[in-house]
């Protein structure tokens, strides 16, 4: 098995590859992001954004433990009310309106990129 672990801030996360994609620790992140109780970080995810995954690295890491995908990531990071996130938070928003512009819409067309014929077609 893969691991990736990467070091921000004083925390590590680890990410192991599942599906040909980099999943996240879910007890790194629920530190990462300030979360004391462990089923909070999964109600603020959607249920297809996190699976029990069977880790087995020699002495290390085994038995089954929860990882979360990357659009989970990002909404625990968004929801995150700790103050180094707000910065990234901001950044990450700052993206979604250079999107918007890139697609030549104005802010009174955002609700045209919430129709999801409308992003099917984007």
């Amino acid at each position: 098995m893969d691991i990736k672990i990467v070091t921000w801030n004083g925390y590590e996360i680890r990410f192991v590859q599942h599906k040909g994609e980099w999943w996240a620790m879910a007890t790194d992140l629920m530190n990462l992001f300030g979360y004391v109780d462990p089923q909070s970080i999964f109600d603020k995810i959607a249920p297809d954004d996190h699976i029990k995954y069977n880790l087995t690295q020699g002495d290390d890491i085994n038995g089954f433990s929860s990882i979360i995908n990357e659009m989970g990531l990002y909404r625990l990071l968004m929801s995150s009310s700790k103050e180094e996130m707000e910065i990234i938070s901001r950044w990450t928003l700052e993206i979604i309106k250079e999107v918007r512009q890139g697609s030549g819409l104005e802010i009174f067309n955002i609700f045209d990129m919430l129709d999801r014929n409308y992003m099917d077609n984007l």
